[in-house]
């Protein structure tokens, strides 16, 4: 190996070292950015509780359209900061080569994987959502987000040893993860 390519392979760990440093980052961002899903729930929740009201129509679709807005604006942000902001954080530093535009489809079958869980959440399709985030953890099985999703999906479903399993799991990764904690509690409650 010559000179040129040492160079090469320490630029490219280093590039890859600020990546994923860069990815860390937006982690807490998306964090922040799912909370708005379980608004969402709560939501849908109290919406369930009014299923025998007399309800106007126009007003619950109003309220379907703004609540479908709301979470394509929560899932656009979520792409962005867990995905291209990375990207651009750690651009000015290193230019890309051939083999870098391999992470950037690993990124986006993530993305695309995190992103048809999500869907397959708020369409009540909890089995499939849980294929999606199994997907994702396989990509990249130190995000604690995917456990925290899978768990709510696990609640849903009411397999209070996989909540159990996601919530610990999640919490091991980051131990101030606040939906881990109330998934956890939550478990508690139903043993």
């Amino acid at each position: 190996m010559n000179d040129e390519q040492v160079h090469r392979n320490y630029l490219f760990d280093n590039h890859r070292r600020l990546f994923h440093k860069s990815k860390l980052k937006a982690i807490s961002r998306t964090s922040a950015l799912l909370s708005g899903f379980a608004m969402i729930a709560m939501v849908e929740v109290s919406f369930d509780n009014y299923k025998d009201a007399v309800t106007p129509v126009p007003l619950i679709v109003i309220y379907i359209s703004l609540t479908c807005l709301v979470v394509g604006v929560h899932l656009f942000a979520l792409m962005l900061s867990s995905c291209i902001l990375p990207l651009f954080e750690i651009h000015h530093l290193f230019t890309y080569r051939e083999r870098d535009i391999i992470y950037v489809y690993v990124e986006f079958a993530w993305v695309l994987s995190t992103c048809v869980g999500n869907k397959h959440f708020l369409q009540r399709k909890y089995n499939d959502a849980i294929h999606c985030y199994n997907q994702a953890l396989k990509q990249n099985g130190e995000k604690a987000i995917y456990y925290v999703n899978r768990a709510l999906c696990y609640i849903k479903l009411k397999q209070w040893d996989k909540v159990y399993q996601d919530a610990r799991h999640c919490l091991d990764l980051d131990p101030n993860y606040i939906k881990a904690h109330a998934y956890l509690g939550q478990y508690y409650i139903e043993q």
